[in-house]
């Protein structure tokens, strides 16, 4: 199993966004995590254009 695991610091930036669609391309990880996603799950996942998924949030970890 395959686990990419990000403290991303902000998922509204394009070259943010742009860096983990290609290390997700390269590494081809079965789960992503990313923390201090700084913005509501239903944001985070809008922005990432994401539309098959489970998330969940504690504080501020976004699973």
């Amino acid at each position: 199993m395959n686990i990419l695991a990000w403290n991303i610091r902000g998922v509204a930036n394009d070259a943010t966004i742009r860096t983990l669609k290609e290390l997700r391309r390269q590494h081809k990880p079965d789960i992503t995590l990313l923390f201090e996603t700084r913005c509501s799950g239903a944001r985070a996942l809008e922005k990432l254009m994401v539309s098959r998924v489970a998330y969940g949030s504690c504080g501020r970890i976004a699973i």
